[in-house]
């Protein structure tokens, strides 16, 4: 009789769930919406008020990415904030670039 191959038990997390999907990125959109920046570009394409953003940001980004689609929305957001120019020394994710 042969004996079955070995089995492991390991950890994996969301990672392995994930697979297959058609969403290449998961994003921690609930961080992105916190930043001056993306909260910037909200308004702006939103046309909502800025001075009420906390309100509406997260019904505005869910309905985008439901739309749209994670990737699109990321870089459609980079690309807004590259263009915008005010924060030469960040990344969209408001990391200082090489500090």
């Amino acid at each position: 009789m042969e004996k079955p191959p070995t089995q492991g038990v390991g950890v994996q997390g969301i990672a392995s769930a994930k697979q297959g999907l058609s969403t290449p990125i998961q994003m921690n959109w609930k961080y992105i919406a916190r930043l001056p920046a993306f909260q910037m570009f909200a308004a702006e394409k939103s046309g909502q008020a800025p001075s009420e953003v906390d309100t509406w940001v997260g019904t505005y980004l869910a309905d985008k990415v439901a739309t749209q689609g994670e990737q699109s929305v990321y870089d459609e957001y980079c690309q807004w904030h590259s263009a915008k120019g005010y924060w030469k020394n960040e990344t969209p994710f408001g990391e200082l670039i090489g500090g």
